[in-house]
């Protein structure tokens, strides 16, 4: 039998850099879009009020602001 040779430490941490950074995009779409909808098509802040619409706002603009930390984290070769 061959002897079957394991992949390098480092290509699983890029791997999952990678994976990490995809899944941070997707739900950040997936917020906007749900929230969008909540109060946009389905007049969420007439039902809800206008403090409903804190949360929601407040976990967008936090989404936001890992997204574009992650941005300069990689740019500064924090991450790779």
């Amino acid at each position: 039998m061959e002897a079957v040779e394991k992949l390098p430490t480092s290509f699983w941490i890029i791997a999952g850099v990678g994976l990490v950074w995809n899944l941070v995009g997707l739900s950040i779409g997936g917020v906007i879009v749900q929230n969008g909808y909540g109060f946009v098509v389905a007049n969420g802040i007439e039902v809800f009020g206008l403090a409903a619409a804190a949360l929601p706002v407040l976990v967008i603009v936090i989404g936001v602001g890992l997204l574009l930390y992650t941005r300069s984290a990689e740019s500064k070769g924090w991450v790779s």
